[in-house]
């Protein structure tokens, strides 16, 4: 049979219809269980900061700043320390505890205006690090979210350069 007798014979057109209905109810059913699946996936990365966007403060060298993204959920950042490669090892460099909170899907730039100094780190003020110009080092961040339960770090690689 061909189309043009399908649609003139109407009782050959039901199981046709039957068979579109069928097929759409499915597709929508499958639409309606991802819709309620997908926001319940746990997302590994809460909070992003932009590489490029971290840079020194242009009056001293002490200071940093930084683009941070939060993604999914609240939290906050607890610790930024300071990382760098001597004798090809990873040495912490300069720490500091801080509190930056964030809310779901928050931008902000964010600046930290000294670390203390470890591991041979020059230093400023008797205890401050000083960041050398054009000198490689690896940013690291802890976040936890806003219970505190959970904590979760990031590593980003920069040079130090001023704004």
């Amino acid at each position: 049979m061909n189309l043009k007798r399908i649609l003139k014979n109407r009782k050959a057109m039901t199981p046709l219809m039957i068979g579109i209905i069928v097929a759409a109810s499915v597709i929508a059913v499958i639409f309606i269980i991802f819709a309620g699946v997908v926001p319940q996936f746990k997302k590994e990365v809460h909070m992003m900061v932009q590489p490029l966007s971290i840079r020194g403060n242009s009056t001293d060298r002490e200071s940093l700043i930084f683009r941070a993204t939060c993604d999914y959920a609240p939290g906050k950042i607890i610790k930024v320390e300071i990382y760098k490669e001597v004798l090809g090892e990873q040495t912490l460099y300069g720490e500091r505890d801080v509190l930056f909170s964030f809310q779901k899907n928050e931008v902000q730039y964010l600046q930290v205006r000294f670390f203390y100094a470890r591991g041979g780190a020059p230093v400023q003020n008797s205890t401050h690090l000083l960041f050398s110009l054009n000198e490689d080092y690896t940013l690291k961040i802890t976040y936890t979210d806003i219970s505190g339960i959970n904590e979760y770090t990031m590593m980003y690689d920069f040079t130090y350069k001023l704004t």
